[in-house]
């Protein structure tokens, strides 16, 4: 799945933003099985960065916290857990937020 551009008016809703934040947080095995389970450590995603734009403007440090590592194209990062795919990230984005919105489950 591939990110559309996003709306401005576009809005999560927070209870579940929280919820998002609470699992990447907590041991995520009770939920159901990671997709990446290799990915799931913070450092090995980050070492996935090596390659990421220097023109993108979200860090990947950012993208690492909010469960992402990068695929190698373009922008384009990927989920260790429920294997969703985002790109085209514009100043401003926040990575649990879009996250949430395009991913819910």
């Amino acid at each position: 799945m591939i990110r559309a551009v996003r709306a401005s008016s576009d809005s999560v809703d927070g209870q579940l933003l929280s919820q998002l934040q609470r699992l990447a947080a907590s041991e995520q095995v009770t939920m159901g099985q990671a997709a990446y389970p290799e990915m799931e450590p913070e450092d090995m995603r980050l070492t996935t960065f090596n390659t990421w734009p220097t023109s993108s403007s979200i860090q990947p440090d950012t993208l690492v916290r909010a469960g992402f590592f990068y695929t190698g194209h373009s922008d384009n990062v990927k989920c260790f857990f429920c294997d969703g795919s985002l790109r085209n990230w514009e100043p401003g984005d926040d990575p649990w937020q879009e996250h949430a919105k395009w991913f819910p489950r």
